[in-house]
């Protein structure tokens, strides 16, 4: 049997499970159980990180950590990593090339490669986005639940043996050309990237550099190409695909390449490609591009649509484009014929060269299936759209050794525990709980002071249980446009461009690294360029004296009774509110104390701004901190109609019961609560109307299960809260039961936190 990390799969599972051809007879691999399906193509071997542990960075410099080793490592990430601002700034000389200028929607050049030929000016770009993360070999990255790389690309040199997997790269120096890479190769081998989607790249989404790269898969990919910043001055990438290496061997296989308007790809160099099954839509320029004799292209099984210019006038390379005439040529060298490529509204592409297919033999190649089976399917699965679907693995303070009654899973799924099997959390159900909208302060909000009302609410969850409403947010009202906007009382940093705001040096920076952790909270991240965004949002203000003052905003969460986090940050606003006629206002700096009802941690510090019309809103100096005793559950409050709590360490698996000689379940439901702080007396209302729903409707004996006992605790993902989730039951279990801390499910961790659990003051005997 496989480790539980580890799953052995032969390498003809595929994504869009076509067949394959290959010289080879398939062979075992050993690859991780949080990668999604099988390497595909020519890259079909690569095992990335094979069956290491798998890690789970908190932070971009764990994850930088991590890549850069010399370790075989199976790395996972969830939610955005803001690299942006996190290496500060750097001066460079730029000039106007293309006709349009970044302020009208185009590019500027930078001179790092003396480049330009009209005059130069100084800019100031990110310098972490300028160069990509060094990955090294022996690797697998996973992203779940909107992985991105904000403003950081992957760099791969002479290295080998990686897998990349379902995550989005973008924000890299947009406004110029050399800005950035998402994805750059040179001399690599056995690299499969599959479902990544890339955007607003300064340069290349792909480029593969001129040393050879060989057994390269690209697959289920989104190469988005609309950007604010264009070469081609009307909102279309043109750097998309460059493949120059001197003798690389690529398969590109459903992949959605949209909104581009060059180098889709440009391909030149000595590369041989596999092109299938891929969707070009919307290019209003040329697609294939090439210079050099060398390069071989087979497409076959592709939809183009909507394309000024499918093969540039100028490609020198050996081109074979399957269609129904073309398609049996294929079958003497790679025993089957071709699958004809589709075109609506784009030019044939008529070009059968047949002399290069012989290259492909001892590599791996996809089936393509037919044009018109993958034209719908394609855009819709590209990029970063894979979900967590495999059972979860469970964490105990100590091994369950009651009898246990069947739940959530089979006994199958959990090689290596005990046959019986406690009562589990309902990840499932928890996660099934839609997300509140308001998640964090908006730029438009006035500050806001309300209080929670705990017996409001707690009247709501008792109203839900009989009757589940919809809830209504009305909308708040928007602004005079224009108006001048409150606040302002911080000073921007250097001229308040956005640069400044993300200068590691600024003052605002250099005082959040500086600040003193209060008395009573513990440090939960520092110096981000990010605020939190996460459930359990309470009220937030500015500081009126506009310094970055950590104690009054501790001071703030102290006086609120929910408070159990805050996040102090200084936010670049608008001086008036963007509209038409003031797109660009001046900026203004407020340091801004927002509070949340649970913890905060670096995995939810994921809001880096926004652009309101066409000023950009930056977020900086953000730090986050936690009440000390949330994480230790030393003081669980107290609820009405029920006994005082008792604090626990984890959550309670309770056993089978006897009741009448006979096995008893007293587990009564669960749920979970998102849209409210860290609240007990929302389980307690709701135990309480569970109760009086099933007395109203009893068995033929006129029993009942009644809620006389409940679990209450935060129920964490990857460090993320996800709501205060209830157990009920029918009668009260000791400390002893609190054995489960979480589990891991796929690559995800769900940790149990302030954990407690409360009995009913006068049970209810479960009979009319």
């Amino acid at each position: 049997m496989p480790s539980s990390n580890t799953k052995t799969t032969l390498i003809w599972v595929l994504s869009f499970a076509p067949s394959v051809f290959s010289a080879a007879l398939p062979v075992k691999r050993a690859i991780s159980s949080v990668v999604t399906g099988t390497p595909i193509g020519f890259a079909s071997g690569v095992t990335g990180g094979g069956n290491a542990k798998p890690v789970y960075p908190t932070n971009i410099n764990d994850l930088k950590k991590y890549l850069t080793s010399k370790d075989p490592q199976v790395i996972v990430i969830d939610g955005a990593y803001n690299f942006a601002g996190s290496e500060g700034t750097q001066t460079e000389q730029a000039c106007n090339t293309y006709s349009c200028t970044p302020e009208k929607g185009g590019q500027a050049m930078l001179n790092t490669l003396k480049g330009c030929t009209t005059a130069t000016y100084n800019v100031v770009i990110d310098k972490a986005a300028y160069q990509g993360i060094q990955v090294q070999s022996n690797k697998t990255l996973v992203g779940k639940n909107g992985a991105t790389l904000n403003g950081k690309g992957l760099r791969m040199v002479s290295v080998s043996n990686i897998i990349i997997q379902n995550l989005k790269i973008t924000n890299l120096n947009p406004k110029y050309v050399w800005g950035g890479d998402a994805l750059s190769l040179s001399g690599t081998s056995d690299i499969w990237i599959d479902h990544v989607e890339t955007s607003e790249a300064g340069r290349q989404h792909y480029s593969f550099g001129q040393d050879a790269n060989h057994r390269i898969t690209i697959s289920n990919s989104f190469i988005n190409g609309k950007t604010r910043y264009s070469a081609s001055c009307n909102g279309h990438t043109y750097w998309g695909e460059e493949m120059v290496g001197k003798d690389d061997s690529i398969t590109w296989y459903a992949n959605y390449v949209y909104m581009t308007s060059g180098r889709s790809p440009a391909l030149s160099g000595g590369t041989l490609l596999h092109a299938a099954n891929n969707v070009f839509s919307d290019n209003t320029g040329h697609l294939i591009e090439g210079g050099e004799a060398a390069a071989r292209g087979l497409f076959e099984g592709n939809v183009f649509k909507g394309i000024g210019t499918t093969l540039d006038a100028g490609f020198k390379g050996k081109l074979f484009a399957a269609n129904a005439g073309n398609a049996a040529s294929c079958k003497a060298a790679l025993g089957r014929n071709c699958e004809a490529n589709s075109y609506s509204s784009a030019p044939e592409i008529k070009r059968a060269d047949t002399g290069f297919f012989g290259e492909f033999k001892g590599l791996t190649m996809v089936k393509a299936a037919s044009a018109a089976t993958i034209a719908n399917d394609v855009p819709k699965k590209a990029g970063a759209t894979f979900q967590a679907t495999n059972p979860p693995r469970f964490l105990y303070q100590q091994p369950p050794t009651f009898k246990m009654r069947n739940v959530l899973l089979a006994a199958t799924a959990l090689s290596g525990l005990a046959s019986a099997l406690p009562q589990m959390i309902n990840i499932e159900a928890a996660l099934a709980v839609p997300k509140p909208a308001v998640l964090g302060p908006k730029v438009e909000e006035k500050p806001n002071t309300d209080n929670y009302n705990e017996s409001q609410v707690a009247q709501q969850v008792t109203d839900s249980v009989a009757s589940t409403g919809v809830q209504k947010n009305s909308k708040r009202s928007v602004d005079d446009a224009c108006a001048p906007q409150p606040g302002g009382a911080a000073t921007n940093p250097g001229t308040g461009s956005v640069a400044d705001y993300l200068d590691s040096n600024n003052a605002l920076r250099v005082a959040a690294r500086g600040a003193s952790t209060p008395t009573g909270y513990t440090l939960a991240f520092k110096d981000l360029t990010a605020a939190t965004e996460q459930i359990g949002y309470l009220t937030y203000k500015n500081i009126d004296s506009g310094e970055y003052d950590v104690a009054a905003c501790a001071a703030f969460c102290d006086s609120e009774k929910f408070c159990l986090g805050f996040n102090i940050f200084a936010e670049r606003d608008p001086s008036l509110n963007p509209a038409a006629n003031c797109a660009d206002p001046a900026p203004i700096t407020n340091v801004k104390c927002a509070l949340f009802g649970y913890p905060v941690s670096a995995n939810s510090a994921t809001n880096s701004g926004q652009f309101r019309e066409q000023f950009q809103v930056a977020v900086t100096a953000s730090n986050g901190y936690s009440k000390a005793d949330t994480a230790n559950c030393k003081s669980a409050p107290s609820v009405d109609d029920f006994n005082a709590p008792t604090n626990l360490k984890a959550a309670i698996n309770a056993p089978l019961a006897k009741k009448n000689g006979q096995d008893y379940d007293t587990y009564n439901g669960m749920r979970l609560f998102n849209t409210n702080p860290y609240d007990p007396s929302l389980c307690a209302a709701a135990c309480e109307a569970q109760t009086t729903y099933d007395k109203a409707h009893p068995d033929a004996n006129g029993n009942y299960k009644p809620c006389n006992f409940f679990n209450s605790y935060i129920l964490t993902k990857n460090g993320v809260p996800l709501g205060t989730y209830c157990s009920f039951y029918t009668q009260s279990w000791d400390s002893s039961y609190a054995v489960n801390t979480g589990y891991d499910w796929e690559a995800d961790q769900y940790r149990v936190i302030c954990s407690a659990s409360y009995d009913l003051t006068t049970p209810d005997s479960g009979s009319n």
